[in-house]
Parts: C-alpha cells; sequence; structure tokens
C-alpha cells in the first residue's frame, strides 16, 4: 500500500468520460422534462436532494457503463435527478486510482446536444476543469465531443465514447471486497474489506481506514429522490492524524461527500461504487463486489 505524499494540482488531463454517462442520460431524454436549479450547483453538493422548487428530471437519472471508442478503458456513472454527475474511468493498471469526474448539466436540457460543465481528478493530484457536448439520436448510440484539456495522453486523442444505462439496487448491507483509491498522490488500499452495517434509520455505515488516514467513517444514506434508480448520498469523515493528507493536524473531521450506488453483472455479480470529493472535486473512491 503506497502512504499519501504531498499533491500536484497542475498537469495535463486524462479523458473525460464522466460525461458520457450523461450523453446517454441525454439521449434518453424524449421531452417534457423539467430541471432543478441544484442543476446549477457545484458537483458533489446535496446528492440526495431535489434542489427547490422546480420537479428534477427523473427521466435522466440512473447508473451507465461503457469504454472509451477503440479503448479497454472502462467507466461507470450515475446522474442524479437534479442533474448531478459523478463518474469512474478506470485507465491501465486496474490498481491504479481511477480517475473521478464530477458535474452538471446546465439547463436548458436538449435530446440532441447538451453542455455539460464537468471537473476531473486524477494521479497525481491533477484537478482540471472543462466542458463537453453531448449529441446522438438513441440511447445506445451517440457521441461525446470534449474540450481539450480533458485530452487522454495514454490514448493519444481528444476521444469519443459509448455509453449504455444500467439497473441499481437498494441494499448496500454486508461486506464488500475491493479497493480503495486516492489520485492526491495515487494511493490505494486493494484487497480490502468494507462491512457495511445498517442503522435504525435505514443508512448503513462502516468505521474504516485508508493510507495514514486511520479513521473514516462512511454512511450511505439512501436518496429520498432515487425513485425507480436507488442510489445513496455518500459522507466520509475523515479523522486527524499525522500524515494524513486529508486531515492532517488536529481539529474535527474533515468530511467528503457524493454518491454511492450499486450494479450487478449479468453473472450475479454485485458491485459498490463510492464517490466522495471535497468542494474542488478532489476525492477518494472505492470499488468493490459481493
Amino acid at each position: 500500500m503506497k502512504g499519501f505524499l504531498p499533491s500536484v494540482i497542475r498537469g495535463r488531463a486524462w479523458g473525460c468520460i464522466a460525461a458520457c454517462g450523461l450523453a446517454v442520460a441525454l439521449l434518453m431524454s424524449c421531452g417534457g422534462q423539467t430541471s432543478s436549479p441544484a442543476a446549477n450547483n457545484d458537483a458533489g453538493q446535496n446528492p440526495g436532494g431535489s434542489g427547490g422548487g422546480v420537479a428534477p428530471s427523473l427521466v435522466l437519472a440512473g447508473a451507465y457503463q461503457g469504454t472509451v471508442v477503440g479503448s479497454a478503458s472502462q467507466f461507470v456513472s450515475f446522474i442524479t435527478p437534479d442533474l448531478h454527475l459523478y463518474m469512474l474511468l478506470q485507465v491501465g493498471d486496474r490498481y491504479a486510482p481511477p480517475i473521478i469526474y464530477t458535474g452538471s448539466l446546465q439547463p436548458p436540457v436538449l435530446t440532441s446536444a447538451s453542455t455539460v460543465t464537468m471537473r476531473s481528478f486524477q494521479s497525481p493530484g491533477t484537478l482540471l476543469s472543462g466542458s463537453a457536448t453531448a449529441t446522438g439520436t438513441t440511447a445506445l448510440a451517440h457521441t461525446l465531443g470534449l474540450s481539450e484539456i480533458f485530452y487522454i495522453p495514454a490514448l493519444n486523442t481528444i476521444p469519443q465514447f459509448t455509453a449504455s444505462k444500467m439497473e441499481t439496487t437498494a441494499s448496500a448491507q454486508g461486506t464488500w471486497t475491493g479497493t480503495w483509491a486516492d489520485g492526491l498522490d495515487g494511493s490505494n488500499l486493494s484487497n480490502t474489506s468494507l462491512s457495511l452495517t445498517e442503522t435504525p434509520h435505514a443508512s448503513t455505515t462502516a468505521l474504516t481506514a485508508f493510507g495514514a488516514c486511520t479513521s473514516i467513517a462512511l454512511t450511505l444514506t439512501p436518496a429520498a429522490n432515487a425513485s425507480t434508480n436507488p442510489y445513496f448520498a455518500a459522507s466520509a469523515d475523515i479523522g486527524a492524524a499525522a500524515n494524513c493528507l486529508r486531515n492532517p493536524t488536529a481539529g474535527p473531521p474533515m468530511r467528503l461527500t457524493g454518491i454511492a450506488f450499486i450494479h450487478t453483472a449479468p453473472s450475479g455479480v454485485k458491485s459498490l461504487e463510492i464517490i466522495v470529493t471535497d468542494d474542488t472535486g478532489s476525492g477518494m473512491s472505492f470499488r468493490g463486489t459481493q
């Protein structure tokens, strides 16, 4: 397990594929949608809420998966009913921290094209922001044009992406085996167990650790606006500890927020995806199976 080291918040980006999940969602939109004021908030804020007086679009909500065109690089993503986008892109070594993308769809919502405002966070601690344009004609046939800042060096191109929708399930309880990862310095903790216990209030919680951060209180709460696409509002309270880059000094816990969702492969294997970030988009992930 690699320890935490100072980060470098510079550099060129690898590709943004998070928005391809959004591309599929956009293409599934058949008119009559409304958008929530929460769509104008920074990604990662209030993932379980509808954002106020305007009803969110449930048509757009859901989980997606796919690959980069011409590549085996895979991603998973989720769009909340209030139009926040979260995504994990695995490029190369499966033990390398996945790139985290967060973003939001900017109204008006169109069926053929729409602009996505998004951010990427990748090892070693690189944060970038830019935009993408999603176009297409069906839920499974679409293209995604990215701004140059999201160029993927490993693919030597500003690529196109494909995506398809996945069903999600609502129970996170039990033991999941997988990998914690943080692109702040490229750290990962593989083959670890995360045991989630349901509380009387229907949330699931776990006390875990990662790298020099010896106390991480994780909570997954079923999102009130999930409808037919279950997901969880996630929070990770990281206790102060020497050499814990996320919270190295004495004081209150540092909170990261985001989402979690569970999808099932045709083989029956269930996968848990957790994405939590701070206000800048810097964060960590857990990917496990059960």
